[in-house]
């Protein structure tokens, strides 16, 4: 079985002031394609503190997927794409369009509004 982890950037979740529909959402999805999901945080929109959760996720957890929402608005506190590139070691800009696609010929709807595809060494078998 393969092993996911979620990520959540949002100041009001974070806060408890709104509710987390994302997360449980994602569960399911993942859930339905046979990934056990070993870790799921709720994190205000801060890069450093996104940043240092992803090194954590990917270094110590190391599932095979990390799936992130949130923090991807033009406000000036979003800041997940920048949190991502930071500790990214490479972008794969071009894979995130079929994704999409499959996402959607799979389950006939797409919430994927904005999207990034990147790896960090850690989850690549050499």
């Amino acid at each position: 079985m393969y092993q996911a982890a979620i990520l959540i950037a949002s100041d009001q979740g974070y806060a408890g002031t709104r509710e987390d529909l994302c997360t449980p959402y994602l569960k399911e999805l993942l859930k339905e394609q046979g990934y056990e999901v070993v870790d799921c945080r709720i994190l205000p929109d801060e890069q450093q503190q996104l940043e240092e959760a992803m090194k954590d996720i990917c270094d110590n957890i190391k599932p095979q997927l990390l799936l992130t929402s949130g923090g991807t608005g033009l406000s000036p506190r979003d800041c997940m794409p920048e949190a991502t590139v930071a500790i990214a070691h490479r972008m794969v800009p071009r894979n995130c369009g079929s994704n999409a696609c499959l996402f959607y010929a799979i389950y006939k709807t797409c919430h994927v509004f904005k999207s990034g595809c990147s790896y960090k060494k850690t989850n690549v078998d050499h």
